[in-house]
């Protein structure tokens, strides 16, 4: 499932793009509720040295240099290896000048880490390269893409279980600093309504394969119907992340040439696959080595076995002697039972004088 890094990139992207074009004030949109208590912390990539260590002091960098907007990616489109320095990559902000480019990779560090400063989540964004040129970002006809949705989902997208409006992402309604993730642009209604129709299509079948819901088809399934409906989640989070950054890409207002043709993926299953596989063997390579230790002997079943029918053999034998003075016991303890509760109803103390002459008789028996 996604994380709130992509949804801080889109309204970085978005309306980063309009401050860089002076078209919007950075306090306008400074405090979003979508970036919460995380931090975004801007490095080179070349000494690890720090650049900014917040928003607005990274934009004030970036228009001093002549940046004129940013563009979100996936960071597979680059075709650039991870820094090893660096674990998973999955997005790319792109920083464009007049003449050139530079390509931000974007890491998360998650609250749970100890390099997470202050208990909160980190974006680490590094420049790993720039280049000259200008970055084509194409533009996108919203249309083709809700049909293109519905017909991979088999679902309607649009949907018209949601209200066409403002999409909002993560941030409750009740916080003071809830906004748009997206600011005004000319397809902001449709794209807003096809990100709002597939949150609840995601809504829905987290609760679908949910093994605490006896109605839904996690419980229902065999194997196979879970392995198509777990390709379906994947393919409906690819479309979510596709559809934000599209979004982020349009939504400051510049214009970006329409696209003839079949719709060109920006984010498929397999790079979400490709991004994991590429962690996980940075992790494997700077794994230190396995420590050297001598396991505790495990006890094979056989000879636990026989441990206890040894235990067992050295019983006493069960007579039937054992067993009627065992009853007679019993008899005798329910007798006083029953002849102590009138006692004890009429004079509640009397029980606190058993308890205490049961002490009595327990601590004298140890040893």
């Amino acid at each position: 499932m996604r994380n709130g890094t992509i949804m801080r990139l889109v309204a970085l992207v978005s309306y980063g793009t309009k401050f860089l074009r002076n078209e919007i004030a950075l306090g306008d949109w400074q405090g979003h509720g979508v970036f919460g208590d995380a931090r975004l912390r801007f490095r080179r990539q070349a000494d690890q040295a720090v650049l900014a260590e917040d928003v607005q002091s990274w934009l004030a960098i970036l228009g001093e240099s002549g940046a004129t907007r940013l563009s979100l990616h996936m960071f597979a489109r680059f075709d650039i290896a991870v820094p090893d320095a660096m674990g998973r990559v999955e997005y790319a902000v792109a920083v464009h000048y007049a003449d050139r480019h530079e390509i931000w990779a974007v890491e998360r560090e998650g609250r749970d880490l100890p390099t997470a400063p202050r208990g909160a989540d980190v974006d680490d964004l590094v420049c790993v390269e720039t280049r000259s040129g200008a970055l084509q970002v194409p533009g996108t006809n919203w249309k083709q893409v809700a049909a293109a949705i519905a017909r991979d989902l088999d679902t309607n997208i649009p949907s018209s279980q949601v209200r066409a409006g403002p999409y909002y992402g993560p941030v409750p309604e009740q916080s003071p600093t809830r906004m748009p993730l997206l600011p005004p642009f000319p397809d902001a209604s449709l794209a807003s309504w096809i990100l709002s129709s597939l949150d609840w299509q995601m809504a829905r079948f987290a609760n679908d394969m949910n093994p605490k819901n006896d109605y839904g088809s996690y419980a229902r399934a065999n194997q196979n119907e879970l392995d198509a409906l777990e390709d379906w989640g994947e393919r409906l989070e690819c479309w979510i992340t596709e559809v934000l950054i599209r979004a982020a890409n349009e939504a400051h207002g510049v214009n970006l040439p329409a696209v003839d043709g079949p719709l060109e993926r920006i984010c498929t299953p397999a790079m979400s696959a490709a991004s994991l596989a590429a962690e996980s063997l940075r992790i494997e390579r700077q794994s230190p080595e396995p420590l050297a230790y001598q396991a505790s002997p495990v006890e094979s079943p056989s000879s636990a076995n026989a441990g206890h029918a040894d235990a067992q053999a050295d019983r006493p034998p069960l007579s039937w002697k054992r067993v009627v003075g065992w009853l007679l016991a019993a008899v005798v303890f329910g007798v006083i039972v029953l002849a102590g509760i009138p006692i004890v109803a009429d004079h509640p103390w009397a029980a606190a004088v058993a308890g205490v002459l049961w002490v009595l008789y327990r601590n004298l028996r140890k040893p």
